[in-house]
């Protein structure tokens, strides 16, 4: 989002001529460390958490609080189903750029736990076949190994 400047002003420290254009990026704002404490960490349960995410004021999105519950739903059936997992190599992470940012490759690994997944009605496919899996006693959800949903 991008605004016109109406007059000659200064913006931290930039000065910003009348007729000058001047872009505004909200992800930016949510890593304000005037705003929030470790501005680069992410803390689920973060006490002070005044980010402008789904926007602000008139602007602020309709659908936020759908967003929301649906976002607390996801982590928690995952942390049921998978609740040990590590990323596999940080260096591999890549991220979406824009005004909606987030990773767009996040490889993990966690135990296997079959029984639990077949209780949730997950199933595990591997290129190897017959329900194995490409790492011995490992799941790797980036290469080898994909999870599917099986119908209720």
């Amino acid at each position: 989002m991008s605004r016109v400047a109406t007059r000659d002003t200064t913006l931290g420290d930039r000065e910003v001529e009348e007729g000058e254009r001047v872009v505004l990026t909200f992800p930016a704002a949510n890593r304000d460390p005037a705003v929030f404490e470790d501005p680069e960490e992410i803390i689920i349960d973060r006490e002070q958490n005044r980010h402008i995410v789904f926007g602000a004021g008139i602007h602020r999105c309709l659908g936020s609080n759908l967003a929301r519950m649906e976002m607390n739903v996801a982590i928690e059936e995952f942390l049921t189903v998978i609740p040990e997992f590590e990323l596999e190599d940080p260096g591999a992470v890549t991220w979406a750029g824009g005004q909606v940012r987030g990773p767009r490759n996040l490889p993990v690994t966690f135990p296997v736990r079959r029984a639990l997944w077949r209780r949730r009605g997950v199933r595990i496919r591997s290129p190897l076949g017959s329900g194995a899996c490409a790492c011995p006693g490992r799941a790797d959800v980036s290469a080898a190994t994909s999870i599917a949903t099986t119908a209720a």
